[in-house]
């Protein structure tokens, strides 16, 4: 019996040691990214801009969805002092015209469904990134996102 309890102990340390050493291979820091990678590189989100949260109306058949979404931007420079010089404070105006435009169009189901808040982010990144091109938004992060039946 002690025999067997000996074995059984080393099988499952060595069984330790393989996981430990796995698990360890899994770990090791990434390759860099490989010039084949069509010289894309990635911009580092250096400040953000926090758009205040509102309420919209969604594309549901029945009329009675909405959605409250609070928003940050991701921006690829730091911020500039807002009204030090005309025209540096942030276009709030077109951004948040620019999120309403796309987010109308969303209907509950689709918001609701495990991919749905991916799609909605690069949908609205590309709507942003499009209209707003010189403000270097990157980046977008949901801060509060409620959907009500």
């Amino acid at each position: 019996m002690k025999k067997a309890r000996t074995k059984v102990a080393r099988m499952l340390w060595a069984l330790t040691l393989i996981l430990t050493s796995l698990g360890s291979t899994g770990c090791r820091k990434s390759p860099a990214p490989s010039k084949t990678d069509k010289g894309k590189q990635r911009v580092e989100v250096k400040s953000t801009l926090r758009i205040e949260s509102f309420v919209v109306n969604l594309a549901d058949p029945a009329g009675s969805c909405f959605l409250r979404i609070g928003i940050d931007l991701g921006l690829g420079h730091e911020p500039a002092g807002e009204g030090k010089e005309k025209g540096t404070a942030p276009a709030t105006a077109q951004i948040r015209d620019t999120i309403i435009s796309v987010l109308t169009r969303w209907q509950s189901a689709s918001l609701l469904a495990p991919e749905g808040k991916t799609k909605l982010k690069e949908e609205l990144l590309k709507a942003l990134q499009e209209r707003l091109p010189k403000m270097g938004i990157l980046e977008v992060y949901f801060t509060d996102f409620l959907v009500q039946r």
